[in-house]
């Protein structure tokens, strides 16, 4: 008689963990697994759920409904495995009990390297925007678009090498779930099985990129950077740590920031590290600081918040160890290898920063909208910023902020976090390369005025000479070598090597802001 099919997701529980009672929270019921491990289970009501058939013949009372949740405890070679059942089982495991991404290794260890049908990424450049890429047939990874230097693979799912031994197919984040023709007895068989291709490296010959960008779950690894971080922020001038805003406002309606709601506290033009230094006074910063206070933004009238965030969220900071360099951006942390960071550093340092004869005056304006104005006004140009264009199947955008008679296309942006940037660079990219198309080009005439117009709109620009130029601007408090986050810089690399394939020129500027921090004193 064939053995019934079962869906499981498993849990490598880390080697500290020896005891079960250290891996489950409390308050929950518990059964005896004859020979295999102890379930862990709480009281529900209704209909059983249908993996209960696998505990057939054992007596396990008030186990009810499709939503009922347990946990197994199985242990096998000297280490614990979880396997869960119902949607509220992973939630029976205490935090930082399992490994991470043993899913993953897993099962790129044991699929068909042409056998993909799913990748899950994460893009850390833009927003963290998470994407399923899902294929009606199995391919290799390499069909499926990723960007390996900047996409963060999450989870994948592919057939696998030996159905015996992994079951049919297999998908794997944290948690590895696999669809299995077993029972119980056959569970620590298959659990031995996946933790030997969990130990394995060969994926790394199969998928070389995987271990180049990870985010960093492991609560050990995060509590000890969280030590580096405070050991930099209580430095009299700390080292790669900044405060920047965790979105993209909206300046039209901007009063300025706090760090508390307090009355006699004054608005800041911009958050900072030393600012916030001074707001605390304190002799010795710790993580609560970080974690319970916030930042506050005001409408420009300063009735009311707009917006707030914690502290950590808004935190970013750089710190290397070993091979890979370690990130805390948006309040998680990420660890990239050292050859990816050493390359996206190596092509910023060659990026220009050629003004071209432009004279970027200093920022002292109540907002970016003003000081594209007074840019335009001072170099005899066009200012297009918040004019925006539609083209039809597309999202609307702008053309540039300012643009010269020497059709130079200027983009403008406070400094801030690495999204915001990359924004930023992604906007410049795709208004030049829709310069080269003759719609828009009709469009852009209709907005600029009659000195600025592109004379012959039927005729493709002349890229071979590098006849228009792409210049950012970032208005930035630094005072020492100019630095932005470095998923901003892997962005802007991708961006800047695309333009000058296509014939732009472009160049990075530094806009000094010399308005004063803070903005009134109530």
């Amino acid at each position: 008689m064939s053995k019934k099919t079962h869906s499981l997701t498993i849990y490598l529980i880390k080697e500290p963990f020896t005891q079960e009672k250290s891996i489950v929270n409390n308050g929950l019921n518990e059964k005896e697994i004859d020979g295999i491990g102890k379930l862990f289970y709480k009281n529900s009501n209704t209909g059983n759920p249908s993996w209960m058939k696998l505990f057939k013949g054992y007596d396990i009372e008030n186990l009810f409904s499709s939503s009922a949740s347990a946990a197994l405890i199985v242990s096998t070679h000297n280490r614990f495995f979880a396997v869960t059942f119902g949607p509220a089982a992973r939630h029976f495991l205490k935090k930082g009990v399992w490994e991470e991404r043993f899913g993953l290794l897993t099962t790129l260890n044991s699929v068909k390297k042409d056998s993909i049908r799913s990748i899950d990424t994460k893009t850390l450049e833009s927003d963290g925007m998470q994407t399923r890429i899902q294929s009606a047939r199995p391919l290799a990874a390499d069909n499926f678009g990723i960007d390996v230097e900047k996409d963060l693979i999450r989870s994948v799912t592919g057939e696998s090498k030996d159905i015996t031994k992994f079951g049919k197919s297999l998908s794997g984040k944290d948690s590895l779930r696999v669809t299995l023709e077993c029972d119980l007895n056959d569970l620590k068989d298959f659990l031995t099985n996946f933790l030997e291709q969990f130990k394995k490296d060969d994926y790394r010959t199969e998928f070389p990129w995987i271990d180049a960008l990870k985010e960093i779950n492991d609560l050990s690894k995060i509590a000890r950077l969280n030590e580096k971080l405070l050991d930099e922020i209580n430095k009299n001038v700390p080292n790669k740590l900044w405060l920047t805003v965790p979105e993209i406002l909206d300046w039209t309606d901007h009063g300025g920031f706090k760090y508390s709601h307090r009355k006699r506290d004054g608005l800041l033009d911009d958050i900072h590290v030393n600012t916030f230094k001074e707001y605390l006074d304190c002799e010795l910063i710790e993580l609560y600081h970080l974690t319970k206070n916030s930042i506050y933004r005001f409408s420009q009238s300063n009735e009311y918040q707009k917006d707030h965030w914690r502290v950590y969220e808004c935190l970013y900071f750089e710190y290397s160890e070993g091979n890979e360099t370690c990130f805390l951006t948006d309040g998680k942390w990420y660890a990239v290898k050292n050859n990816l960071v050493r390359t996206v550093k190596d092509y910023y340092s060659t990026i220009s920063n050629d003004t071209y004869g432009l004279d970027f005056i200093d920022y002292n304006n109540a907002d970016e909208n003003s000081y594209n104005a007074h840019l335009a006004i001072k170099n005899e140009a066009f200012c297009v910023d918040a004019d925006l264009i539609s083209i039809e199947g597309r999202s609307t955008f702008e053309f540039c902020d300012v643009y010269t008679k020497n059709k130079q296309m200027i983009h403008v942006k406070k400094y801030s976090r690495s999204s915001v940037l990359s924004h930023l660079f992604n906007q410049g990219y795709v208004s030049a390369n829709f310069l080269l198309d003759k719609e828009f080009r009709e469009i852009i005439n209709n907005k600029l005025g009659p000195d600025y117009k592109i004379r012959d709109i039927s005729t493709r620009p002349n890229m071979v000479n590098g006849e228009y130029t792409v210049i950012y601007g970032i208005i930035s408090k630094f005072d020492r070598s100019f630095e932005i986050p470095f998923f901003s810089k892997l962005t802007l690399m991708h961006t800047t090597k695309s333009l000058i394939n296509l014939g732009f020129k472009v160049s990075l500027i530094k806009i000094k802001n010399v308005k004063p921090d803070k903005i009134n004193d109530n």
